[in-house]
């Protein structure tokens, strides 16, 4: 096992020389990495976040002489250094500065000087995001100046790297991993060959809580010139702590030391710290608005393109206006209901998006029962026209399945109001065009305007299918499936009856407040095609139903690609499913 001493051993020489013109401090702190001293992490702060550190430490041994005679010669023994480190996140990017200072350098062969150290601009950029990705990942360039005079403690010229970060949280540990290279100048000595080099740092994190923890760095370099493998390939390992604040303060402490003879490899190294690095701005609802600017940090944003930017979800303001169907005048002295709330005349209501059932009355009118759809978004505006009061008609009114047979059905016409249901009816009505909904279980509903004239007798057979749409528990089951144009997410007619069925099993069932339209495809083609196919698809299928008239608001789309292993495409509706956020 190598001594203190042996760690530092860096070259061979048979007679003092003056100290190579080469940076034997290779501690190069992190700007912002949370859990690390040393090792960085894909982290970038939100936009605007701005970050500063202090790193006292002492480094011990970085550089000395092996003579010919076994005697050992520190060139540079105790190096007390500050590094002041700033950090400023613009988008995804983070714009670093690190300033090293040497505080002392004192104890070896060289003269003790007191001196800045080679500046350093650092950016990093976030290319992925570990708390929506399954990795975290970042690529980082540091550009260093030749700020510095102090011997064995200075480049000659600008200096670089070029690095990729990952990271990822395992429970409450956190890996990080760079690799990548740095240019630095080329050094030839008796067994030291130095100058451009691969890079590695990984580092683990353990979170006791959001403010302490623990964590352990291990870096390495090595030229990619060949030379000495011990001396030319330094490796470093510290252990050290962190404990935050409220406020933004950050304390640190870390201890380490080389763990080979490499160069600039120390016998040890102690870092203490302080910091300001605010705690990241929270989101609590998710709706990527910072619960600071959010006025409603605990109800998401709807998205609406209305108002989109207070945080709160927005009711839709809708203005009913009522007018004569054949003059559209406005209509007077309308008395209304809409949501158990009645008003008189025109009126303004704020709803949430969702169907309601709207029923209108004047005098010389007749009464109006109808759905409103109110979609979430801006203001909308629904135009209401009422017929005036006529003569009524005689409807003959027949329901009877597909082979003729008479069907005990629900029958709904406005302003009729059955005790039970019929397969046949023989009533005087209002005459005009009638909305008929008729529905009976085992078969589709059946949704057919009457146009009936006064003083009429209008007999109407009206065919009920059977049902090829049910609702289960989970989800809506289809007795045949919805058809695509192969290897595209377009319905094929065919299907159309199909979804038409769909459209009526939730308009009938307005407590499904929810559902969510489910893509499948085979296992033909590559992963990724398949399940942007199969998102293609759900979402071509819920267009469709929104256009028939389902609110927007009730559906989601999801695509799942292959992972259910089928033999041809596939599209589930599922019931009171979470909502995609």
């Amino acid at each position: 096992m190598y001594s203190l001493l042996a760690f530092a051993a860096l070259a061979i020489a048979t007679e003092p020389a003056e100290p190579p013109a080469l940076n034997s401090q290779r501690f190069r702190p992190s700007i912002d990495a949370e859990r690390f001293v040393w090792a960085d992490d894909a982290t970038v702060g939100e936009r605007g976040r701005l970050t500063a550190r202090s790193l006292l430490s002492l480094t011990e041994n970085p550089m000395v002489y092996r003579y010919d005679d076994g005697h050992v010669e520190p060139v540079v023994a105790h190096l007390v250094q500050m590094n002041l480190l700033f950090g400023y996140a613009v988008g995804p990017v983070r714009v670093g500065f690190d300033a090293p200072v040497y505080l002392r350098s004192f104890g070896g062969s060289t003269e003790d000087v007191t001196e800045m150290g080679d500046v350093a601009i650092d950016l990093k950029g976030r290319i992925l995001d570990r708390t929506s990705a399954p990795v975290g990942l970042a690529v980082s360039g540091r550009l260093g100046l030749p700020t510095s005079l102090a011997p064995a403690l200075a480049n000659d010229s600008f200096t670089g790297e070029l690095t990729v970060i990952a990271d990822r949280d395992v429970g409450d540990v956190r890996f990080a991993g760079a690799l990548g290279s740095a240019f630095v100048p080329d050094v030839l000595m008796e067994n030291l060959v130095w100058g451009p080099q691969i890079l590695f740092r990984v580092g683990a994190g353990y979170a006791f809580g959001e403010r302490a923890g623990v964590g352990v760095d291990l870096n390495g370099n090595s030229p990619f010139a060949e030379g000495d493998p011990t001396v030319s390939f330094p490796v470093e390992a510290m252990l050290s702590g962190w404990l935050g604040f409220r406020s933004g303060l950050v304390l640190r402490a870390g201890v380490g030391s080389g763990v080979n003879a490499g160069f600039g490899s120390p016998s040890f190294r102690g870092v203490l710290g302080i910091g300001y690095e605010p705690e990241p701005r929270r989101d609590s609802d998710g709706d990527q608005i910072w619960d600071d600017d959010d006025k409603c940090p605990a109800d998401a944003e709807d998205g609406d393109e209305y108002q989109d930017t207070d945080g709160c979800p927005e009711l839709t303001r809708v203005k009913l206006s009522f007018v004569d169907k054949e003059t559209k005048q406005p209509v007077r002295e309308v008395s209304s209901g809409v949501a158990g709330r009645e008003g008189r005349g025109d009126r303004e209501l704020d709803l949430a998006s969702d169907s309601y059932a709207l029923q209108a009355t004047a005098p010389g009118y007749a009464t109006v029962r109808m759905m409103i759809e109110v979609p979430p978004g801006k203001p909308m505006s629904r135009v209401v026209a009422m017929q005036r009061e006529a003569s009524q008609g005689r409807l003959l009114l027949k329901v009877v399945d597909e082979a003729g047979r008479p069907v005990e059905a629900t029958v709904a016409l406005p302003g009729l109001t059955l005790d039970r249901p019929t397969a046949s009816l023989d009533r005087s009505v209002m005459a005009g065009e009638l909305g008929a909904v008729v529905s009976a279980p085992g078969y589709a509903t059946r949704r057919q305007t009457i146009a009936l004239q006064a003083n009429e007798t209008l007999a109407v057979t009206v065919t009920l299918r059977v049902a090829r749409v049910t609702l289960g528990a989970a989800r809506l089951e289809l007795f045949e499936p919805v058809r695509f144009v192969p290897g595209r997410d377009l319905v094929l007619p065919e299907s159309f009856a199909i979804l038409d069925e769909v459209v009526d099993v939730l308009l009938d069932h307005p407590e499904l407040a929810y559902v969510q339209v489910a893509g499948h495809t085979d296992t033909t083609g590559g992963d990724a095609d398949n399940l942007d196919l199969s998102e293609r698809m759900a979402a071509s299928v819920r267009q469709y139903l929104v256009d028939k008239g389902v609110a927007p608001g009730r559906l989601g789309a999801k695509g799942f690609g292959e992972s259910k292993g089928l033999k041809a495409p596939a599209i589930e509706f599922i019931v009171n499913a979470p909502r995609e956020r």
